[in-house]
C-alpha cells in the first residue's frame, strides 16, 4: 500500500497550512448547520445557525454535497501537504490512533450504546494518571501533582458534572441530536457558540501589565496575595516561592534566565520541596513522619514559603523584609541567593547536616488536633531565623540544656497554646508563638519551673479567660481525634537523644554517634554507636 504521504513543497510553512486547514475544516461544518437558508431578514438584524438533524446531515441536497465534496478535498490537500512539512506518515499516524482507541474505548463495552460510550469517556477524563495526550499540564508539573490538589479536583469536577453535565454527557447529544429536549439544545447552543472576549492591546509590555490588572480588579478582584506575587514576579522571592512550591517545575518564572542559572534554581527549589512538604499526610495521622511545612493547597502553601524566606533572608537587628524591597532579578543569581538561605535555615530546624536540631514537627508544629499549625511552624523557624541571624550561638546551648523539659511542657500543654494562639488575630499569632517558645526557654535556662499558669504569665494573659477543652457528645470518633490519639501514643514510643533527651525525628533528622569517641579508642561497632540530633553529636558533645 502507497505511503500516505505529504508534498514538501517550500511554499508554506506548517503555521499557515495548518491556518488553511482549519479554515476548510468550518466550512465543512457549516454545511451541517442551517447557516444561509432562513427567510430574509431585515438591516440589522442576526440569524442564529441550528444545526441540522441527523437525518437532514445525511441527506443533503445535489448542491451542497458536490460543495461538501469541494471543502473534503481542500481538508484533505491541506492535511497532506501539512504531513509532509512535519515528516509525518499519515497511514501510519491513523493506524495507532485506531489501535489506542481500540484500548480506549474497548468495543464489546462501547459498541451500540451512547450511555457506555459516555461512561468510557468520563472514566478516561477521570484518571489523573493518565499520559500527557489526555492531561497535557501534566507533562509541565513533571507529572507529580499532589494528592490535595487531585482531590480539589475531583471536588470541582463532581460539581460541574452535577450541576452542569460532562463533556462525555454533552458529546453523546451532538452526536444523537434527534430526540434532545428544547432545554438540552439551549444548553448545547450555549456550550457550542459562546466565546472568550480577546482584547487585544497596543502599547508597550507596561500598557499591556496596566490594562490586565485593571480589567481584573473589577467584577472578581485578583486574591490579594495572588496579585502581590503577580506584580513582583520577576523579584527573587516570588520567583523562589513559585518554583519551590511546585518542586522545580510548573510555569517558569525564571525561564528569562541562562540555563545554567534556572537549573541551579529548580534543583534547590527541589531540594527545599522535599525538605518542607514531602511525605504527604493522609487523614487521619498514621505516622509521625509529618509534614514540616503544612498543607500543600497552593494558596496556604505559598503564604507559608514566602514568610519562611522572609525570615531567612532577615539581616541581623532588622525587622522582616517585605517582597516589595527587593530589586528585579535580571540574571537570576538573587534567586539563587535566596534559596541558598531558605535551605542554610531549613538545614537548621531539620535534616542531618551538623548544626541541625531536628525539630520534631509532632511536637514544635502540631495543634492538639493532630493538624499542622501555620503560626507554630512559622513561629518555631522565625525564632531560630532570628538567633542565627544576630549570630546568637549561645542560644541553641541555652535550648538544648533545656529541651527535654521544653518538649515535655509543649507536649501537655497543646490544648492550653492552641487556645492561646487563638485569643490573638491571625497575623500575630507567629510572633506569640515566638514569643512564647523564646520565653519558656529563657525561664527555664534560668532555673525556675514552668507550668500551665506560668505559660499563660509568658503569654500576657493573666486575667483573660481561656475556655478549656470541651467533650464532643457524638458518638463518631473524627479524624482530628484519631490524629490526636495517635501521635500522643506514638510519642509514647518515640527514641530520644541521649545527649539532651529531647525527641528525635529518626525520619527526616538523626545522627549516629560513637560512644566512646574515636580519639579514645571507641569503634565503630553497633554496640558503641547511638542515635543523636546532628547538632547534639557536632556542637554540644565536641
Amino acid at each position: 500500500m502507497p505511503r500516505l504521504y505529504g508534498y514538501k513543497g517550500a511554499a508554506h510553512s506548517p503555521k499557515n497550512l495548518s491556518m488553511a486547514l482549519s479554515a476548510e475544516a468550518a466550512e465543512i461544518i457549516e454545511h451541517s448547520t442551517n447557516h444561509g437558508c432562513s427567510n430574509a431578514v431585515g438591516a440589522g438584524s442576526t440569524v442564529t445557525a441550528q444545526w441540522l438533524t441527523e437525518e437532514q446531515s445525511k441527506t443533503l441536497p445535489k448542491d451542497k454535497l458536490a460543495e461538501v465534496e469541494t471543502e473534503l478535498a481542500d481538508t484533505l490537500t491541506y492535511l497532506i501537504r501539512l504531513s509532509g512539512k512535519l515528516d509525518i506518515d499519515l497511514f501510519k499516524a491513523a493506524v495507532n490512533k485506531i489501535e489506542a482507541n481500540e484500548q480506549k474505548y474497548p468495543v464489546d463495552k462501547a459498541r451500540g450504546n451512547a450511555k457506555n460510550i459516555r461512561k468510557l469517556m468520563d472514566d478516561v477524563c477521570m484518571q489523573n494518571e493518565r499520559p500527557d495526550p489526555v492531561f497535557p499540564s501534566r507533562k509541565m508539573f513533571g507529572h507529580e501533582i499532589s494528592a490535595e490538589q487531585k482531590k480539589s479536583a475531583d471536588k470541582t469536577r463532581k460539581l460541574v458534572k452535577e450541576r452542569i453535565g460532562s463533556w462525555g454527557y454533552y458529546k453523546s447529544l451532538i452526536d444523537n441530536s434527534e430526540d434532545l429536549t428544547p432545554e438540552q439544545r439551549k444548553k448545547i447552543s450555549t456550550i457550542t457558540t459562546r466565546g472568550f472576549q480577546v482584547q487585544w492591546v497596543q502599547g508597550d509590555t507596561d500598557k499591556a501589565e496596566t490594562s490586565f490588572f485593571n480589567i481584573n480588579m473589577k467584577g472578581t478582584p485578583l486574591d490579594e496575595l495572588e496579585e502581590l506575587l503577580l506584580r513582583n514576579r520577576k523579584k527573587p522571592v516570588p520567583i523562589a516561592a513559585r518554583a519551590i512550591i511546585r518542586a522545580g517545575k510548573g510555569y517558569q518564572y525564571w525561564s528569562c534566565f541562562e540555563t545554567e542559572m534556572a537549573e541551579k534554581i529548580e534543583g534547590a527549589a527541589a531540594d527545599l520541596h522535599k525538605i518542607l512538604f514531602a511525605p504527604e499526610i493522609k487523614r487521619p495521622v498514621k505516622t509521625l513522619d509529618l509534614l514540616l511545612g503544612g498543607s500543600k493547597g497552593i494558596r496556604a502553601a505559598i503564604q507559608v514559603l514566602i514568610d519562611f524566606i522572609l525570615m531567612s533572608v532577615k539581616k541581623q537587628q532588622e525587622t522582616l523584609p517585605v517582597i516589595t524591597s527587593f530589586d528585579d532579578d535580571i540574571t537570576g543569581q538573587n534567586t539563587i541567593d535566596v534559596l541558598k538561605k531558605a535551605s542554610y535555615l531549613a538545614s537548621r530546624i531539620t535534616g542531618n547536616s551538623d548544626g541541625s536540631l531536628g525539630l520534631h514537627p509532632a511536637i514544635y508544629y502540631y495543634g492538639p488536633s493532630g493538624r499542622h499549625s501555620s503560626p507554630m511552624f512559622l513561629g518555631a523557624v522565625s525564632l531560630v531565623a532570628e538567633k542565627l541571624a544576630n549570630n546568637n550561638s549561645s542560644f541553641f546551648k541555652k535550648f538544648t540544656d533545656v529541651r527535654e523539659e521544653l518538649e515535655k511542657l509543649l507536649i501537655s500543654n497543646k490544648d492550653l497554646i492552641a487556645m492561646i494562639l487563638q485569643k490573638n488575630i491571625s497575623k500575630y499569632r507567629v510572633g506569640k508563638y515566638h514569643e512564647l517558645l523564646a520565653g519558656i526557654i529563657s525561664s527555664l535556662s534560668d532555673g525556675n519551673q514552668v507550668d500551665a499558669e506560668n505559660i499563660i504569665k509568658i503569654s500576657k494573659l493573666e486575667g483573660k479567660v481561656l475556655s478549656g477543652d470541651f467533650t464532643r457528645t457524638t458518638q463518631k470518633v473524627s479524624p482530628e481525634k484519631k490524629s490526636k490519639v495517635f501521635i500522643h501514643v506514638a510519642l509514647q514510643n518515640t527514641i530520644k537523644c541521649p545527649i539532651c533527651s529531647g525527641y528525635l525525628d529518626t525520619e527526616k533528622s538523626v545522627s549516629y554517634d560513637h560512644i566512646i569517641r574515636v580519639r579514645d579508642g571507641g569503634v565503630g561497632a553497633a554496640e558503641n554507636i547511638q542515635l543523636t540530633h546532628p547538632y547534639c553529636n557536632h556542637s554540644v558533645k565536641n
